[in-house]
């Protein structure tokens, strides 16, 4: 009965050996990767993104004074 534990277990080490072999060889390949692939993608739109933001920001506040003034243009007086 001991012989085929021992089998069993040498064919389990094997395995075992074959598959810490080829994670080993996956580790490697996943390190050689940058962790982050895009910094240098959003750090080239960041100064187009704040750009964006600004008149994004402008316009919103041109829309609302306008709707302020058709509003006072319409009601002859401030709308409380």
């Amino acid at each position: 009965m001991s012989v085929p534990r021992q089998r069993s277990c040498a064919a389990c080490c094997a395995r075992a050996g074959g598959d810490a072999a080829a994670r080993a060889q996956a580790d490697l390949l996943v390190n050689v990767a940058p962790k982050k692939p895009n910094w240098d993608l959003r750090r080239d739109v960041a100064k187009k993104l704040d750009k964006l933001e600004r008149r994004t920001q402008r316009a919103i506040v041109q829309l609302l004074q306008q709707e302020q003034r058709g509003a006072l243009e319409a009601g002859g007086g401030p709308a409380d």
